[in-house]
């Protein structure tokens, strides 16, 4: 048993965390991915390209939603095989940080990659531990050195933030369901989230910053759903020089590459802007 197996099983031990394993399939898929960019020599190229060529491994694989709330306590749960919009932003920053980082990346160091931006601080410490708000993950791994917040000097202004969907609609999500105690943990992170600084880029001034935008920029999308801080994020494609949206959408259930970024805000009336994110390449 490897170490990094060793250390989940005593963590499940000592606090009661669900350990989820990888598939063969999944195992396969990643192992086909690290093959094909040795061969490519993908990380010769900038980071941000790097992150759009993984992304790419994924176009076409199923959009399902609720896959980290399968289990009965937390866990670092991985898929390669069905993905949402979060999960495949983060996957394709996992594996692209992996190449970069491993000689040979093994499933293990995908697994610790996840976890260190899917968890405050990285450190799984029950549900409240996971950053399931996005203005809480942007904030997180800003402080953690992953992504930088481009967005107030691509011309961006402040974003109120007034979160609170979680805490009040506690019967939506299996483990806050009842759960007085940790109902009150979660509306004390939203208190914080609320309290922390944000920007955005206004809906009708986004076209106007297309020519800035680079390969890999993560996009998260302001939205105008009460309680809500965004409503959909993925990631920027500029290889026919037009910033393009690769994403897990929900209309087409599956990841796709979609259109323009600007003609693709343009027609979610329920999104209000965008904040502008740029992957920090880890050292090797």
């Amino acid at each position: 048993m490897s170490f990094n197996n060793i250390l989940y099983v005593a963590l499940f031990l000592l606090f009661g965390f669900g350990i989820t394993r990888a598939s063969e399939t999944e195992e396969k898929r990643f192992a086909k991915i690290v093959k094909k960019a040795s061969k490519e020599d993908w990380t010769s190229l900038p980071y941000g390209e790097l992150i759009v060529k993984v992304g790419k491994e994924f176009l076409g694989v199923p959009y399902v939603g609720g896959t980290l709330d399968k289990d009965a306590a937390e866990s670092c749960t991985i898929e390669l095989d069905k993905l949402d919009c979060v999960t495949f932003f983060e996957l394709s920053l996992a594996i692209a940080d992996a190449l970069i980082t491993e000689d040979d990346p093994t499933f293990s160091s995908l697994y610790d990659r996840i976890q260190y931006t899917r968890y405050r601080e990285g450190l799984i410490d029950g549900y409240e531990s996971r950053l399931h708000y996005t203005a809480d993950w942007i904030y997180d791994n800003i402080e953690k050195g992953v992504v930088a917040d481009i967005t107030q000097e691509l011309g961006g202004v402040d974003l109120v933030l007034n979160v609170y969907f979680m805490s009040r609609n506690a019967a939506k999500y299996p483990m806050l369901k009842g759960n007085k105690a940790l109902i009150a943990k979660i509306k004390k992170i939203e208190e914080d989230i609320n309290a922390n600084p944000a920007y955005y880029i206004p809906k009708e001034n986004v076209s106007d910053i297309m020519e800035e935008l680079q390969d890999g920029d993560i996009i998260a999308f302001v939205t105008s759903i009460d309680g809500l801080d965004y409503g959909h994020i993925g990631l920027i494609n500029k290889e026919d020089g037009t910033a393009r949206l690769m994403h897990a959408s929900t209309t087409a259930k599956k990841v796709v590459l979609d259109t323009a970024l600007d003609e693709y805000i343009d027609g979610v009336s329920k999104f209000t802007g965008i904040t502008v994110l740029r992957p920090i390449a880890p050292l090797k």
